[in-house]
């Protein structure tokens, strides 16, 4: 009987943890070295009501705040966990710009940090190359800088294990 919950809360851990690929690829062309993220709020509904215009009056200062310090923290997350992988994240507006671009496109973001998004791939044109989905749990204390940076801990890292799967150094 402990062996199957040791496998079931195994197997739940698992699951929880994998990223799902929702369409295409995320494999860069062999020459391409940079990926550039950046975010996509277009789409977010904030609090269960808000548009990021409404969101961005309501939060002040606080929210492109939040914004840079957690694309900060995916990005340095996802080159630790990159380190087989031939491409290096890349901040936006770095003089280091690849041609491709992995947008963070929260679908539900609330004031704790508690998160749906969808990361979708484009190529210089616009044109998507890959999408992949997951969620993040925000916090509870802090400020919503630390709350949203909480919602988006994992993010880095699965975000970085899901770039080297698909770009793996040659030896």
């Amino acid at each position: 009987m402990k062996r199957l919950i040791v496998l079931a809360f195994l197997g739940f851990s698992l699951c929880s943890y994998a990223q799902k690929v929702l369409s295409g690829t995320f494999e860069l062309p062999a020459n391409e070295k940079y990926l550039t993220l950046d975010w996509d709020c277009t789409q977010t509904i904030f609090d269960k009501k808000y548009t990021e215009k409404e969101w961005q009056a309501i939060k002040g200062d606080d929210w492109p705040n939040a914004k840079k310090q957690v694309i900060e923290g995916i990005v340095r997350d996802m080159n630790d966990k990159m380190g087989k992988s031939r491409i290096i994240a890349v901040l936006p507006g770095s003089e280091l710009q690849g041609a491709y671009t992995l947008y963070i496109c929260p679908q539900k973001l609330d004031r704790k940090g508690n998160n749906k998004s969808t990361y979708i791939l484009k190529d210089a044109q616009g044109n998507e190359i890959g999408r992949a989905e997951f969620a993040g749990d925000g916090g509870h204390w802090g400020t919503f800088a630390n709350l949203m940076g909480d919602g988006y801990e994992k993010a880095g890292s699965k975000l970085g294990a899901l770039i080297t799967k698909y770009n793996k150094m040659k030896k």
